[in-house]
């Protein structure tokens, strides 16, 4: 008796181990690939944040100077315990009376890791810095996407993203 064709369908679809081996090279490459694409865009978007929320704080430090004709004095890295909890008076966050004025509905940290993660000065700082006489002020972030190229310096880096300001401006 012989056995019908149907019975022999199973093992002659069964693959080869070169075979199994070759596909889980190739979806182990795609799945690499898409890895790197989305990392590469959450980097973006935390850059596209911090331009975003460098304006914010600008625009707050343009109405305050129009109220009161100077900026807000003293200097701050939104990595302190105070900045983060939009303190207001304290003078590790000069910046906090923005919002209690309600010029900002709330001073934004860095979306990455907000604090120094290297010692590297241009790209290893991820905090929001602030520094004003009175009369200036230069604020800064580092993009994660960073070229190399610091713009502005502090006490504590170099930052590649840069505002400033003086005389309301």
């Amino acid at each position: 008796m012989k056995k019908s064709t149907s019975d022999n369908t199973f093992f002659n679809m069964s693959f080869t181990v070169v075979e199994f081996v070759v596909i889980v090279a190739i979806i182990s490459l795609v799945a690499g690939l898409t890895v790197s694409k989305v990392r590469t865009a959450v980097v973006e978007r935390r850059d596209e944040r911090r331009v975003a929320d460098l304006g914010l704080i600008q625009k707050g430090l343009v109405m305050y100077y129009a109220q009161y004709g100077a900026y807000p004095i003293g200097i701050a890295r939104s990595d302190s315990l105070c900045w983060r909890q939009n303190e207001n008076g304290s003078s590790c966050h000069p910046l906090g009376v923005l919002h209690e004025l309600g010029f900002v509905s709330q001073v934004p940290t860095d979306p990455g890791a907000n604090a120094r993660v290297s010692n590297d000065a241009c790209d290893g700082n991820q905090f929001y810095s602030y520094k004003s006489d009175g009369n200036s002020y230069t604020l800064g972030a580092v993009k994660e996407s960073s070229n190399g190229s610091c713009g502005c310096k502090f006490e504590w880096g170099s930052y590649e993203n840069c505002l400033t300001g003086s005389n309301g401006q």
